[in-house]
């Protein structure tokens, strides 16, 4: 909840963010193992009148236990005849502890590790374009995402590494005194992402198959495209940023191919990168995703 709140106002520059800062790194007590003082949560645990949960498992509300919720979200799509719909039905009656207070029996939620929250690269140094961030650069949306079950509407700032790329189209309006009149507007064709404040990573299909289509317009820190997502502008989401790219600035990979199948076509090595026209700036709507640079560091991050 703390580090939450430190990187919604972390560009305040506040005594409060200060504050956050010093009692989050005050509360480190095993940097190896991202370990913190946490203090004790109050227990909620449930008597178990059906059943005796195993050890290492409470007796708890369905409510306080994403492990079941996520068993059970899988238990309500699966094929009713299907051996997983069966296992899955016979795990959840068996994990009942408590009908009357809808109480289950639930593990010890782990707890994953964050990232490092400040990142030690400079200004100047983020904004070479041959800069890949370290864990604590990047990666940090001011949002956090949820587990997705079954969709649902993104907020703004939520996954602010997503980019937009498109081209533009001519459109026939009419004439006027005898002379034809177009429209020229965007059309998003394709969506990549910021790996640093210079390069979009995205698809090489997104190209397109001729010298129309080639991608000549990229936009950042947009949230809601016309025909997806809700148009619900608060005033708080920063502008979007918007750039020109030309046709020197698109590096798509030596070895993109399209390769023929019996039954279906595949697509090798489809990989472009980007080059904006100036740095993208870093705010609440637009930051950089993280890339595996360095594989051990990624390693210990995801435990593995």
């Amino acid at each position: 909840e703390k580090q939450d709140k430190m990187i919604r106002i972390r560009y305040s520059n506040s005594a409060e963010f200060g504050n956050l800062r010093r009692e989050l790194k005050d509360a480190v007590c095993n940097k190896n193992e991202q370990g913190v003082c946490c203090p004790n949560p109050t227990s909620e645990n449930i008597d178990e009148t059906e059943r005796t949960c195993i050890a290492n498992h409470t007796c708890q509300k369905i409510a306080k236990c994403p492990i079941f919720k996520e068993k059970h979200n899988k238990f309500k799509i699966a094929q009713p005849q299907s051996a997983e719909y069966k296992n899955l039905k016979q795990e959840l009656k068996d994990g009942i502890c408590n009908k009357k207070e809808r109480a289950v029996c639930c593990p010890p939620i782990k707890s994953s590790p964050s990232p490092p929250q400040f990142c030690q690269s400079s200004e100047r140094e983020k904004s070479k374009p041959d800069y890949l961030p370290r864990l604590g650069c990047c990666g940090i949306p001011l949002i956090h995402s949820g587990s997705i079950v079954g969709g649902s509407d993104t907020r703004p700032g939520e996954f602010p590494f997503a980019a937009l790329l498109g081209f533009v189209i001519k459109e026939y309006v009419g004439t006027s005194n005898g002379r034809e009149i177009y429209n020229y507007k965007t059309q998003w064709s394709c969506g990549g992402t910021l790996i640093n404040q210079w390069y979009v990573l995205a698809a090489a299909h997104c190209q397109g198959n001729s010298e129309e289509t080639t991608i000549s317009k990229v936009r950042l820190g947009e949230w809601s495209v016309v025909g997806y997502g809700k148009e619900e502008k608060t005033g708080e989401h920063p502008a979007e940023q918007d750039f020109d790219i030309a046709k020197n600035d698109i590096t798509v990979h030596e070895d993109f191919e399209k390769v023929l199948g019996r039954k279906l076509n595949n697509i090798v090595n489809d990989i472009v990168l980007v080059k904006l026209p100036r740095p993208a700036q870093l705010n609440a709507g637009v930051q950089m995703a993280c890339l595996p640079v360095d594989s051990e560091e990624f390693k210990n991050y995801l435990k593995i």
